[in-house]
């Protein structure tokens, strides 16, 4: 969880200027809604396989930066890591 993630181990994830292709609908996430994603978006996390991908330390950085949702994207990179690791096998 991003509050019980040390300081040292919270690591900026791979952010991007613009989307790769076509953006994804971040707001099918469950607690992502247009607030949220408008902010993921400033921040440069465009993919679901972006938040797919993050570890604890990189979900801590993301939530460090976001304003007024602590907590809920690392609610959501579980979620999506959950569904993409189901599509996978």
């Amino acid at each position: 969880m991003p509050d019980g993630v040390a300081a040292e181990m919270r690591q900026e994830p791979e952010l991007l200027d613009t989307p790769r292709g076509q953006a994804d609908d971040l707001k099918r996430l469950r607690g992502v809604g247009p607030k949220l994603e408008e902010q993921l978006n400033r921040l440069g996390v465009w993919h679901l396989r972006q938040i797919a991908s993050w570890n604890e330390g990189e979900a801590a950085w993301i939530d460090d930066h976001l304003e007024g949702f602590r907590g809920r994207i690392q609610q959501a990179s579980l979620k999506v890591q959950q569904q993409m690791s189901v599509l996978s096998s």
